[in-house]
């Protein structure tokens, strides 16, 4: 009976094969001065990228977590509304007007 390789196995033989595949390409960049030059000038603009991004995410960091922008001026507080007093409100009784049992008989 043939014995199957376990998952793990299977995968780490396929890491290596995909480790060797990689050397060798790199091999053949390294030997090939105008495809190794126009790789070392693409990874220059990668980086560039990568700076770029990395220094946008620095300010998002830096910035104070109320969210206004740095230096920009508070807003204005609003003053809270007046209260209203019972006589307003409620016609000088609690509870919202005359109850039953009070009402003003016809």
């Amino acid at each position: 009976m043939a014995t199957v390789p376990s998952m793990r196995a299977e995968e780490k033989r396929w890491a290596e094969e995909s480790d060797v595949r990689t050397l060798a390409e790199a091999e053949k960049i390294k030997g090939d001065k105008t495809r190794f030059n126009a790789a070392a000038k693409r990874a220059k603009i990668m980086a560039d990228a990568v700076m770029k991004e990395a220094n946008a995410v620095k300010k998002v960091a830096e910035k104070k977590i109320s969210g206004a922008p740095a230096g920009a001026k508070a807003a204005p507080k609003r003053k809270a509304a007046p209260k209203r007093s019972m006589a307003k409100t409620t016609k000088g009784k609690r509870g919202g007007g005359a109850r039953k049992g009070m009402r003003k008989k016809k």
